[in-house]
């Protein structure tokens, strides 16, 4: 592989990620941090197709600060990787789910949340003619 080959990879990370090569972020931490981003979603997903299998409702609270950072962040179409949330709200819209997600405290205000509601998704109305 030559070295503009290689470059181009380099590049291809960097733009999956929605960065500028001039970031922070080495190609590898990158790599690390979509991993890590990738299980947190297959997680959530697993969790809210086991509960509906299991005749539940789902609601799912994340409690690390770095996960909701993200979360809330991705759902505003921002921070790195936030087209890996895109991609998995267009999968819960493709199953007939719709997906919110809001910020809860305790009464103290020392403790904060995310949780994510899962609903059934509207239907679409057709007009009529």
């Amino acid at each position: 592989m030559s070295y503009g080959d290689k470059l181009k990879e380099i590049h291809k990370i960097y733009e999956e990620a929605g960065v500028t090569p001039s970031a922070k972020y080495s190609p590898d931490e990158l790599l690390a941090i979509k991993d890590k981003i990738e299980l947190m979603l297959e997680s959530l997903r697993a969790k809210i197709t086991v509960a509906i299998d299991a005749g539940e409702v789902p609601t799912i609270r994340m409690n690390d600060s770095n996960e909701m950072s993200w979360m809330l962040a991705a759902d505003q179409s921002k921070g790195l990787y936030a087209t890996l949330w895109a991609e998995e709200k267009e999968w819960f819209q493709s199953e007939g789910l719709d997906v919110a997600l809001s910020t809860k405290h305790d009464v103290g205000g020392m403790k904060e949340w995310l949780v994510v509601k899962v609903t059934p998704a509207d239907p679409v109305p057709v007009p009529r003619m």
